[in-house]
């Protein structure tokens, strides 16, 4: 995601309305096996139900915005 975003994690994890945190914790979750709690923590340490409900709102904005899925596309293509 830094790479597409040309930022820094630390400059966009925390962004309001920035999907790549939601972005970086989806693909990780289905591609990496990471746990809800592992993921929390590598956002900042939040909570791990706060992630849960990202990820859900994410899944569904998927189902409607193309440009999210591309997005996601491009990131998991480089995280194989």
């Amino acid at each position: 995601m830094e790479k597409i975003k040309g930022e820094s994690w630390d400059a966009f994890k925390d962004r309001t309305g920035d999907d790549g945190r939601d972005v970086v914790m989806w693909v990780a979750r289905r591609q990496g096996g990471y746990k809800l709690r592992e993921l929390a923590e590598k956002a900042g340490g939040v909570d791990y139900t706060a992630i849960s409900m990202a990820l859900k709102r994410l899944e569904v904005r998927m189902t409607r915005d193309r440009k999210l899925r591309r997005l996601i596309e491009q990131v998991s293509a480089l995280s194989e």
